[in-house]
């Protein structure tokens, strides 16, 4: 028959295809020496790939997807992982030793044997978690009832009352009636709930019900409840009730309590506070943890790397020559913030900088992504072109919603983020309104949104100071009275202009702005820069007489903050009138041109030691010393702490750069050239 000859053909095609000499079981199973655990592992995951196991996997998947059986989908996805967990054991252990193919898969298939597989259906999408006594009939497909011991199913009530029971039993039968008792019988009324509550337990679940008596509670070894005892003796042939009796595993029950991270870190804490305690005390414990830790390094690589290292200081060495020409050109291309962050630590710089560590970020209100939406929203908002006062509402709606898709997969990627996509929308409305104040009042223009400044083709030109070329974008600029102009900055926290931040060297940006606006607005006048925070004020109803007070309140909340020069204080102050102006943000021409030249000293001094390999472990320290969260304020948010291993209360002495140490008058007298 020709059929029978044509499927002939087919199977023997079949068979070529994942035997044959060529096939990718073939290509992994193929010679007989030894290779080391990496190169098996490589040549394993070639196989999966080119023996199309991953896609026959995945095709399981979403086969069984399709036909909703979840049950059967959650299986196929189990064991993928586990396999994976396996694979990813064996790399750990056995990565460097050498062995061939059949121990190499005798040793994954031994670990798939004793993988463990959840027995909780993955489709239960909430657990919901209650106390025995609130149990409720047909509540859940699955309940799992755990610790029904023999004091907990059912819960004996003590009487902690001024009467006993007897006395209320008393009580009831001197003064009750057959209708009427007179007071409460507790153990009565216990009685009657606690069989009320064990049946709505066992009808609390539609398909399938787990009760759970421990062997050992409290360290005392309990009884089998009664009533469980009742089920298991009235149990009838051919019911659908299993009965389990699993021992205690004490090696499982301390893998929940602590893990091998957890403990190395223990040991690190427990070496730093013997090394800080010198004199020895009563009861001094320190032999027996010498013993322990000469135990773990023997044993353990882990503890001997850990051990080494925390005998060694954080000493920094300067980078040799040749390693600095490598790195770093002669010409230094850097942005206005990455020199703030020098000047805050200069080895969180080097780190972020110059090796170019990415550090993982959670989208919060402080995050780039949060930041670069609400750029965008009023980058788009303000570059409308027929954009006015009374349709300034509609427009913002139309923005915020086209932003907001576009920015839809970065906040969709946990709970918090999606917590702040929640809030994202009010805080850009709120921030809005002033915004919308600024259209109506005739004194403002904005110039430009986001202003380029040492990018190819910038709008505002090269930026450059000793051969270091800036680069940066100025949120807003506004121009002034028609003659004058300034910058304006968005943040997501409460931003002041500090004048001791910008002579210690940690408050570049502000300053920055203005010399490049300086340098390109050279028929225009200088007015100053604003910060605008971005927030959403929250209004306490007991400082508000009536629900028509709150609208002026947060209007009044909603101010620009920043640094004004002296020559346009009273006018913007009396035109404006939407920035808060005190004698601290207000500075001379004088007092401005020494700060500008302060500023680019700032720059001179950072270029030269960078070019230098002077590269210090120097976090920023206030005068409050260590903060509560057991942090100098340079080291406050930084994420590298772990890679520079500096520690507050070991190393503030030696390796912290002291800010903050001159008053204000003190720095203006500075810059007047009234004292050195």
């Amino acid at each position: 028959d020709a059929s029978e000859f044509l499927e002939r053909d087919k199977v023997e095609a079949l068979r070529e295809t994942l035997f044959g000499e060529h096939s990718a079981l073939q290509v992994f199973l193929k010679g007989n020496s030894e290779k080391t655990g990496n190169a098996w592992l490589n040549s394993f995951q070639n196989f999966l790939q080119k023996g199309n196991v991953l896609e026959n996997m995945n095709s399981l998947y979403n086969q069984a997807e399709h036909e909703n059986n979840h049950g059967l989908a959650d299986k196929h996805e189990q064991v993928w992982k586990l396999l994976l967990s396996n694979l990813m054991e064996f790399k750990s252990i056995f990565s460097e030793q050498k062995m061939k193919v059949l121990e190499f898969l005798d040793l994954i298939l031994s670990g798939l044997k004793n993988a463990k597989y959840r027995q909780i259906p993955a489709n239960v999408d909430v657990v919901n978690v209650k106390d025995y006594e609130l149990v409720e009939a047909r509540t859940n497909k699955y309940i799992y009832a755990i610790g029904l011991s023999l004091t907990n199913f059912p819960k004996v009530k003590q009487n902690s009352s001024l009467l006993s029971d007897e006395e209320r039993a008393s009580i009831n039968q001197n003064v009750s009636h057959d209708d009427f008792r007179f007071i409460e019988q507790l153990n009565v009324t216990n009685s009657s709930k606690n069989t009320f509550t064990s049946l709505s337990l066992i009808n609390a679940a539609t398909d399938k019900l787990v009760l759970s008596t421990p062997q050992i509670y409290a360290n005392v070894q309990d009884e089998i409840s009664p009533l469980l005892q009742l089920f298991i003796k009235h149990t009838k042939a051919g019911e659908n009730i299993k009965r389990e009796i699993s021992s205690v595993n004490l090696l499982e029950t301390v893998e929940h309590i602590g893990n091998k991270r957890s403990l190395i870190s223990n040991i690190g804490k427990i070496e730093h506070l013997l090394a800080q305690e010198e004199e020895k005390v009563e009861n001094d414990k320190r032999n027996f943890w010498s013993s322990l830790f000469r135990i773990l390094v023997k044993e353990s690589s882990d503890f001997q790397s850990l051990i080494h290292n925390l005998d060694q200081d954080i000493a920094p060495v300067a980078l040799a020559a040749d390693t600095v020409k490598e790195v770093y050109s002669d010409e230094i291309y850097a942005s206005v913030s990455s020199f703030e962050r020098f000047y805050k630590c200069e080895y969180q710089y080097f780190l972020e900088k110059t090796l170019n560590l990415e550090i993982f970020e959670n989208i919060d209100l402080n995050s780039k992504v949060v930041g670069n939406f609400f750029h965008e929203v009023f980058e788009k908002l303000l570059l409308s072109p027929s954009l006015t006062s009374e349709n300034f509402d509609q427009h913002l709606e139309r923005v915020l919603q086209e932003v907001d898709n576009n920015y839809a997969r970065y906040f969709t990627q946990d709970a918090t983020a999606q917590f702040t996509w929640a809030n994202l929308g009010e805080i850009v409305k709120q921030t809005a309104v002033i915004l919308k104040k600024g259209l109506e009042n005739s004194q403002i223009k904005t110039l430009s949104t986001e202003g380029a400044f040492g990018f190819p083709h910038s709008e505002l030109g090269e930026f450059t100071i000793d051969k270091i070329s800036l680069r940066g974008r100025i949120d807003r600029i506004d121009q002034f009275f028609e003659n004058s102009v300034g910058a304006v900055d968005y943040k997501s926290s409460q931003h002041k202009f500090d004048l001791v931040s910008a002579y210690d060297g940690t408050s570049l940006q502000f300053l920055t702005y203005l010399d490049v606006l300086k340098q390109t607005a050279e028929n225009q006048k200088l007015w100053g820069a604003l910060y605008l925070q971005l927030k959403n004020e929250s209004i306490n109803l007991s400082d508000v007489n009536s629900l028509g007070e709150i609208a002026a309140l947060l209007s009044k909340n909603m101010r620009y903050e920043g640094l004004i020069l002296e020559e346009y204080r009273d006018k913007i102050s009396e035109e404006i009138n939407l920035v808060n102006i005190n004698r601290n943000n207000v500075y001379s021409e004088r007092e401005f041109e020494s700060l500008l030249e302060l500023n680019k000293k700032h720059y001179i001094r950072a270029g030269q030691r960078i070019r230098a390999g002077e590269i210090a472990i120097n976090p920023v320290m206030t005068k409050e010393g260590i903060d509560k969260t057991g942090n100098v304020h340079g080291c406050r948010y930084c994420p590298l702490k772990s890679i520079c291993r500096f520690e507050a209360n070991r190393h503030m002495k030696d390796y912290t750069r002291e800010v903050g140490q001159k008053s204000r008058k003190e720095i203006l007298d500075e810059l007047k050239g009234e004292k050195s």
